[in-house]
């Protein structure tokens, strides 16, 4: 029997693609994000995410399994980090741009 993803809705404080791309790109590689979650769910949970901007609008949605949970403690944020597969064109063409834009960095 398979299990349903777990939904997950990240609302970034972000208000637009520009200032979401410069402040969370380090989180966010080909096949792999990190999202930030108060209660992350474990390890090998099936996960179904949309990160909104503060305006409302969504701006990245994919389907994944988390590969490592971490707890939220005074010296960190807790999260998940998820390997992933973006959901629709527009996810997958800021994906492909984040990394085009970490290739000519380096």
């Amino acid at each position: 029997m398979t299990r349903k993803p777990v939904p997950l809705r990240v609302v970034v404080r972000a208000r637009d693609r520009a200032g979401f791309v410069e402040r969370y790109r380090r989180y966010i590689d080909e096949d792999r994000i990190f999202l930030f979650a108060r209660v992350p769910p474990p390890a090998g949970t099936q996960v179904r995410f949309q990160i909104h901007l503060a305006t409302g609008d969504c701006v990245l949605r994919g389907d994944g399994t988390v590969l490592r949970a971490v707890a939220d403690g005074p010296a960190q944020s807790g999260g998940i980090e998820v390997r992933f597969v973006a959901g629709d064109e527009a996810s997958r063409a800021l994906v492909g741009s984040l990394c085009a834009m970490r290739e000519r960095a380096s």
